[in-house]
């Protein structure tokens, strides 16, 4: 009988070391975050005022939770006009999530190069889809020399002025978005 209760005791004080160890693991690890946030004035997302965000799950992070916080770091660091704003980002479970402003008129290589060119089955020839409405602009020389520029600044901008010196290595037409004015904006840094 004592020893029983001698067992008893023993597994409920374990249980309750391992909760406490545990809740205290928890709260440390809720603390950082949110501290983190704070310091990059993420904390506080806006609900309600029916903005659109561009949400981009990371999948199979292989270096772990260091590689996804100096990412978010750099970006959150980040104030260039052309560069996509990071407002928030979730690491819960195992899930690695980053929200950024949504960049309405998708990337550059849209409006560069056709997706597809339309074939009409009863006359057996291809129009040219840039003459149909539906489909969108092709930029002026002016858009595409502006786009240019802005580009070259970014560049500059993450090689020289930002605070942490970044090279995207990875700058590419599906990288580039172009905003309601074709105002562009550089996404994709990992």
């Amino acid at each position: 009988m004592l020893r029983n209760i001698v067992i008893i005791c023993t597994i409920f004080a374990a249980g309750l070391i391992f909760g406490v160890l545990f809740f205290w693991g928890f709260l440390k690890k809720y603390i950082k975050y949110r501290d983190m946030a704070r310091s990059f004035g993420l904390e506080f997302f806006p609900v309600g005022d029916h903005r659109v965000v561009a949400v981009k799950f990371l999948k199979n992070v292989t270096g772990g939770d260091a590689e996804f916080w100096a990412e978010v770091t750099i970006i959150a660091r980040m104030h260039h006009l052309n560069v996509v704003r990071l407002w928030g980002f979730c690491a819960e479970k195992g899930q690695r999530i980053l929200v950024y402003e949504h960049v309405p008129n998708g990337s550059l290589d849209k409006y560069l190069f056709p997706t597809s060119q339309i074939l009409s089955l009863d006359k057996q020839e291809v129009i040219n889809p840039r003459s149909t409405d539906s489909l969108k602009p092709i930029l002026d020389w002016n858009i595409r020399y502006r786009i240019a520029l802005n580009v070259a600044r970014v560049i500059v901008y993450l090689h020289e002025e930002c605070l942490e010196w970044v090279l995207h290595c990875d700058i590419k037409l599906e990288n580039i978005l172009l905003g309601d004015d074709f105002c562009l904006k550089i996404s994709d840094f990992g």
